[in-house]
């Protein structure tokens, strides 16, 4: 086994392990690998039952294992290799003989992969960088999902609070109610009215309409119950919760069509779906802009696919927000609706948004397209059946 001193160059640092029952070839391995050693801790034994008692107590994060070995063969012991050090990356070093043997390993993600003998140093190396690399991506993907988790555990608590807080403020705003309601009744006649109180009950009376809408939306509803949905009331109430988050330089303008019909769907999921759009737009424009709701019956025919490829014949309503913001470019554009795919900072978004937004679009029977270009604004439709088209799905 004869090494090359050029491709040892650049290797990602890492500890490997060595299984053989021969060790010439265990030598000749250590040899083909020296050039690599500034890079990689390496240990070599020549039974399966030391390299478990191994793993069980040393950190590697790859391990190469020959087929045939006395007592054990090389697909038993990486399968038990699996469950002792499963962050563990394994390659198998097999001949034509054990080839089926090989592959059934692979199937069964016992391996990463196999190297066929006689193997070159060159070749060893090559997968044992690869195998050093797929233990990264392994971590990467298991940190990211860690932080996944870690990130909704915390929005549930987030959403649990948020009910008892609006609980405790209606308590709270329902006295205040009460007592103004009962200044303006009872005024004496002959009195002049307070126009504080009847201020008081003009403050009060919002703020509970704004945390009655806050709870209404972080209460999980069984979706299934489906019903006539008015668009202008949802907009309405939509805009009464995220208007205290949208900067004031920023402007929100509403355009809806007369006499609109009526959808068929979930309120609170379609309420959703619409907020999120606005903070999504709300942060395309950290500096000030425009964002505006547009409500626009529509009907398509099947030549329409061409301009609309998720459309089909039949009667929808149009659901648009348009923003002044940066715009996307086509490679982000192809992107922006995958899971955890988000352009802001970690702190900022995580990436569901979107994928909830199509996601409702799929449930209600509809769809999403969008239009966007860097310095040119983004605008997001959202199309809907109108009542009298298929019922949406029932809702998880």
């Amino acid at each position: 086994m004869k090494s090359n001193p050029a491709i040892a160059t650049s290797l990602p640092k890492g500890r490997i392990l060595f299984v053989d029952d021969e060790p010439a070839l265990l030598q000749g391995v250590e040899r083909a690998l020296r050039p690599t050693r500034a890079d990689w801790q390496c240990a070599f034994v020549d039974t399966p039952a030391a390299a478990l008692d191994l793993l069980q107590h040393s950190t590697f994060q790859v391990v190469v294992s020959d087929m045939q070995m006395p007592g054990m063969n090389g697909a038993e012991f990486l399968a038990r290799a699996t469950a002792v050090s499963p962050e563990t990356v394994r390659v198998m070093l097999t001949g034509n003989a054990d080839l089926k043997t090989a592959m059934a390993a692979v199937n069964e993600g016992h391996i990463f992969q196999f190297l066929l003998k006689p193997c070159e140093s060159d070749r060893l190396i090559q997968s044992v960088t690869a195998a050093l690399l797929q233990h990264r991506v392994q971590l990467a993907e298991r940190e990211l999902l860690r932080e996944k988790l870690e990130h909704s555990d915390k929005m549930a608590v987030v959403g649990k609070l948020a009910a008892g807080i609006t609980h405790d403020l209606n308590n709270i705003l329902g006295a205040i109610l009460m007592q103004a309601e009962l200044e303006l009744r009872y005024a004496r006649p002959e009195a002049t009215p307070n126009p504080a109180f009847a201020l008081i009950h003009e403050a009060a009376t919002s703020a509970a309409t704004l945390t009655r809408e806050l709870n209404s939306f972080g209460r999980s509803q069984p979706i299934g119950a489906v019903q006539n949905v008015s668009l202008p009331e949802l907009i309405e109430a939509s805009l009464r919760i995220t208007r205290p988050l949208v900067k004031h330089k920023i402007k929100l303008q509403t355009e809806l069509a007369p006499d609109l019909p009526v959808l068929r769907g979930n309120p609170s999921k379609l309420k959703q779906a619409l907020m999120n759009l606005l903070l999504n737009a709300r942060d395309a424009m950290p500096d000030g802009g425009a964002v505006t709701i547009s409500v626009n019956p529509c009907r398509f025919t099947a030549a329409d696919q061409s301009k609309h490829p998720q459309s089909r014949a039949g009667e929808f309503v149009c659901l648009a927000v348009r923003d002044t913001g940066a715009g996307m470019s086509p490679q982000i554009q192809q992107q922006i609706f995958e899971p955890f795919f988000t352009t802001k900072a970690t702190d900022k978004g995580v990436g569901l948004g979107l994928f909830m937004v199509q996601r409702v679009m799929d449930e209600h029977a509809g769809w999403v397209e969008l239009e966007s270009a860097p310095g040119a604004g983004t605008t997001f439709g959202l199309y809907l059946p109108i009542a009298g088209n298929p019922e949406p799905k029932a809702l998880a």
